[in-house]
């Protein structure tokens, strides 16, 4: 979603809020944080490509993976039954 179609949502939000005489939320500073890094956002998205030059992931060396063990299979648990009955606490009547 672009920034303009984001503002004019927000802006529209801040609308019905004032016609309902309720706080608008487009005055909260963690809203205008978010729209101010969505615009910042905007800004650099062209020239994000530029940021790396392709001569650097060719030099490197890929990483080593690192084989993992096998998985144990696990034998089910034979349930072992009580010589003697669990005591439990009586309540009172």
């Amino acid at each position: 979603m672009k920034p303009e179609a984001i503002h004019e949502a927000v802006a529209a939000i801040a609308r019905h809020h004032l016609l309902r005489c309720v706080r608008s939320p487009d005055r909260h500073p963690m809203v205008q944080d978010t729209l101010q890094a969505l615009e910042k956002n905007a800004d650099l998205k062209g020239s994000q490509s530029a940021l790396f030059d392709a001569e650097q992931f060719l030099e490197a060396e890929p990483p080593k993976i690192k084989r993992l063990a096998p998985e144990k299979k696990n034998k089910p648990r034979r349930i072992q039954m009580r010589a003697q009955p669990k005591l439990v606490s009586r309540r009172p009547t």
